[in-house]
């Protein structure tokens, strides 16, 4: 997701939950909680390169969040794969 992330109450998640842009997580007593993982990075590519800044979490009450290696592996095996990069290497490149 973009923007800032806010959830509270018997908010339930399994998976991975992505928060690129922003930045922001706001969770206040989600009684049950995000079971899998979280990323949460704060970038902005407003002039074409990106510039990464600090992230913001606020948690309150119950909020929790359990690592689960299954559902980051089934949340990881739903986003499309694409290469974005390619490079050669070469003996001569070998230290």
């Amino acid at each position: 997701m973009r923007g800032k992330f806010t959830a509270n109450g018997a908010f339930e998640f399994n998976g991975i939950v992505l928060v690129i842009g922003e930045g922001d997580v706001d969770a206040g007593g989600l009684n049950r909680g995000v079971f899998g993982g979280m990323y949460v990075v704060n970038v902005d590519t407003s002039g074409g390169t990106p510039i990464f800044g600090i992230p913001k979490f606020s948690f309150s009450g119950n909020s929790n969040i359990y690592h689960n290696s299954s559902a980051i592996s089934m949340g990881v095996g739903l986003i499309p794969v694409s290469q974005i990069g390619w490079r050669q290497i070469t003996s001569a490149m070998d230290p």
